[in-house]
């Protein structure tokens, strides 16, 4: 057992020493592989230390810039450690660890900046690298920026140099060998010293402010012990601002014009110099030298989008805008008013616009002072642009000014007022006569005029004639007092004009055509289109007519529309049936005539006017329409009303109906003794009295009885059961005389008329046979007279109930009254 044991013991032992073998020559092969990061054993066994291969210091920044070799890492990265060590012992006064990764050979730059002047000290810098980031290496040898080595006189540093406001600074005074320094000064305010080495002495100075003085300088003096006193400035500034608000534009898509906020203002004496650089990035350009706070660059064909970079870089710092634009978005015409030419109320103006800006839409704004302003779209291959001014006044002063832009989007400048006064107002009528001369290819033009002066500053000179024909021009001057001209022509076409001349230049022209032959002299009837456009009160007329045809002995001022009603005179008694319609413009050819009735007819004239008058008319007779719509009016206004106070009456309609029985019905017991009842009971009794006695014949009277359906409400009063007969006789006697009486059925309304029933009722007949009686005339007469006025009486008592509007009467009359 205890063998075995011990064997077992052994082969563990062996196994654990070829593991650790194992291991100690994978980690001898990684330690050698590490060559290639700058790390390797050297002759003792030791890690490599890594080589500074580049030292540069950087004054005016007070920085050094520390470069060395950097090969294939590993995984987890490369990890040196820098420090930073002053003065001829290289006291360490600053040590960072870096960490770096890197896949192929590179070169690292690092940079450092010191609060002390370069020129101060000697800096020097060394580094080492870490294993696995955790074994070092031996560290390099120091690289050292020597500081600057003094002769003669102390120096100070800095000197010269622009520093930031509001930051902190140190200052050193460098003495000459043997020399001290004693006391620094900053800005007349002496400082606590500190030593560096070497004789070396420093202030620092905290929350830097820029002097208000002319100069903004700061002095900074160094006292020593040879008596000796040593001055330098330094200047106060800020760094640059971010430029805000960058604008882009162009005026003749040649150049273009960008602009910016450059923020704070600086002063004209700092001595901090900003350069602004303007980079095109989509474009091959070169940057751009810019002023404070514009630059200009030329357009780049056919480059529309536009993406530029400002760079702002001054000792302090640098910033950076990006901006773009399309430049036909940022087109600013530039526009100059080239002339004005004068009218007596209107004035013509002509402008240039510069640049390249023909295949742009141009969009211009003219205006006359005091008044509106006139917009108008403008498109001319010359860039030469005119607009006439119109309503204006006569001799006033105005001032016009004139803007362009493309589509609206960004207007140009207005240019600079340019001053003008309108023509006084001087017109002239001018008319013509045409004499056959002996020569038959001759003829001879008397022209006449009468001028219209209304402005009493305007002075008449004189006038001119001119005429032309065929291309040939000739003239000739009258003075103000001549009011006609003759000229000789031949038979061709002629054109005439006759002008005021004034003090302040000339008036409205006048202008006359003379045809080609002495045509008829008569001024022709307008045509009218038809058919005419007509409502029930009004007639719109249009015509067609030539206003400008040199036929026309005078001007056409005008059109007259007369009319009347179709059938009436026209006499001055009757000038209700007349009516005029004047059209001031010649060139306005349609009129509405208003005010005219319905469905009627009307003769219309019209005709051509000129300063003497009314020329040929052309008549028409128009018959206006009907206003149906006013007639239907008239008849469903009461019928809506009616219909209105139903629908409104009717949820009331019960309380109505009985409001309105209250109102019309009788009161229950009154007596009604009409004419017509005394009358006819009269009437009845002579009747009677004229009956002979004789002997009544048995007769058969059949009774139809009639009897109200269930439905109906209306009461039945029934003065014998329907089935018996009264007996006459029984009461008095009669005449022989035949008589056979008949059962009438009435109902009765209260001050209506008595109406049979119009729909079928039951009906029953009963037959009964009436016997022979006898009695006097007297008695008959006065029963039958009482008899029927009961009846008649009962008839005219109101019904008891409410809810009945008629009774029934049943009643006897003999057939000799029927």
């Amino acid at each position: 057992m205890e063998h075995g044991f011990s064997f077992d013991h052994f082969c563990i032992e062996q196994c654990l020493s070829f593991i650790i073998s194992l291991i100690d020559l994978l980690g001898l092969y990684f330690i050698f592989s590490e060559h290639h990061s700058g790390c390797c054993l050297n002759s003792v066994g030791e890690l490599p230390s890594p080589r500074i291969t580049h030292l540069e210091a950087f004054k005016d920044r007070q920085s050094l810039l520390v470069n060395w070799l950097v090969n294939k890492s590993s995984l987890v990265g490369d990890i040196y450690e820098i420090q930073i060590g002053r003065t001829e012992n290289y006291a360490v006064i600053y040590n960072k660890n870096l960490s770096i990764f890197s896949v192929d050979p590179v070169e690292y730059a690092w940079t450092w900046t010191s609060d002390l002047p370069l020129e101060c000290v000697d800096h020097s810098v060394r580094i080492r690298c870490f294993y696995n980031q955790s074994v070092p290496s031996a560290w390099s040898n120091w690289k050292t920026n020597n500081r600057t080595q003094v002769k003669g006189e102390t120096r100070i540093f800095p000197v010269d140099r622009v520093m930031r406001e509001n930051s902190s600074a140190m200052f050193c005074c460098v003495p000459p060998r043997g020399v001290n320094i004693i006391s620094m000064t900053f800005n007349q305010n002496e400082y606590p010293l500190i030593s560096i080495g070497a004789g070396v002495k420093a202030i620092t100075v905290h929350n830097l402010t820029i002097p208000k003085l002319r100069i903004k300088r700061l002095v900074l003096s160094c006292d020593n012990t040879a008596g000796g006193v040593s001055e330098v400035w330094n200047f106060i500034s800020f760094p640059p601002q971010k430029p805000r608000n960058i604008s882009c534009q162009t005026s003749d898509m040649i150049i273009v014009e960008c602009s910016w906020d450059s923020g704070r203002k600086r002063d004209k004496h700092d001595h901090n110099k900003q350069t602004q650089t303007l980079h095109i990035d989509n474009s091959d350009q070169l940057p751009i030298n810019c002023k404070a706070s514009t630059c200009t660059f030329p357009t780049i064909p056919h480059l529309k989008e536009y993406y530029i970079r400002l760079v702002v870089k001054d000792q302090l710092g640098e910033e950076t805008e990006s901006y773009s634009f399309n430049i036909s978005d940022r087109v600013l015409p530039v526009v100059e008013v080239e002339g004005v030419s004068l009218g007596v109320t209107y004035t013509t103006v002509s402008w240039i616009v510069h640049g390249n800006l023909t295949q742009l839409n141009l969009l211009c704004q003219v205006t006359a002072d005091p008044g509106s302003a006139t917009k108008l779209r403008y498109n001319s291959v010359s860039g030469l642009c005119k607009v006439k001014l119109e309503h204006l006044l006569p001799n006033t002063w105005y001032s016009t000014r004139v803007r362009c832009s493309v589509d609206g989007r960004l207007w140009g400048k207005w240019t600079k007022p340019r001053s003008f006064k309108t023509y006084p107002f001087v017109t002239l009528d001018v008319w013509r006569r045409i004499t056959q001369l002996s020569d038959p290819n001759s003829r001879q033009v008397t022209l006449l005029w009468t001028p219209h002066v209304t402005d009493s500053a305007a002075e008449i000179q004189g006038y001119r004639v001119q005429w032309s024909q065929g291309g040939q021009n000739w003239s000739e001057t009258k003075d103000s007092e001549q009011t006609q001209a003759e000229v000789a022509i031949n038979l061709g076409q002629y054109d005439f004009t006759v002008q005021a001349l004034l003090h302040t230049g000339s008036a409205i022209p006048a202008h006359i055509i003379i045809p080609q032959r002495d045509n008829d002299e008569s001024v022709q009837s307008p045509i009218l289109v038809e058919p005419v456009q007509s409502t029930s009160s009004s007639v719109t007329l249009e015509w067609s007519y030539n206003e400008d045809d040199p036929a026309h002995t005078a001007f056409i001022t005008g059109y007259l529309v007369t009319g009347q009603e179709a059938g009436t005179d026209a006499l001055p008694a009757h000038v209700e049936n007349l009516f005029n319609v004047s059209v001031a413009d010649a060139r306005r050819k349609s009129v509405t005539i208003e005010g005219l009735r319905q469905d009627h007819k009307y003769v219309f004239s019209l005709s051509a006017l000129t300063k003497e008058g009314p020329g040929q008319s052309t008549n028409i007779t128009i018959r206006t329409k009907t206003n149906y719509s006013a007639q239907v009016a008239k008849i469903l206004t009461p019928i809506l009303l009616l219909l209105g106070c139903i629908i409104a009456l009717w949820p009331q309609r019960k309380i109505l109906k009985s409001r309105l029985r209250e109102i019309f019905a009788y009161p229950a017991g009154m007596t009604i003794k009409t004419p017509e009842l005394d009358s006819f009971l009269h009437e009845t009794g002579e009747r009677m009295h004229a009956l002979k006695v004789e002997e009544y014949r048995s007769c058969d009277i059949e009774i139809l009885n009639s009897r109200p359906l269930l439905k109906e409400t209306t009461a039945l009063r029934d003065p014998a059961p329907p089935n018996t007969l009264p007996s006459l006789a029984s009461q008095s006697s009669a005449p022989t005389t035949s008589l056979s009486s008949v059962l009438l059925e009435t109902g009765y309304c209260p001050q209506s008329a008595t109406v049979l029933r119009d729909r079928p009722d039951i009906q029953q007949m009963t037959s009964i046979k009436n016997e022979p009686f006898h009695h006097t005339m007297e008695e008959d007469s006065s029963e039958a007279q009482q008899l029927m006025f009961s009846e008649i009486k009962s008839s005219f008592e109101p019904s008891g109930s409410v809810h009945d509007s008629c009774s029934v009467i049943y009643g006897y009359i003999s057939n000799n009254t029927l």
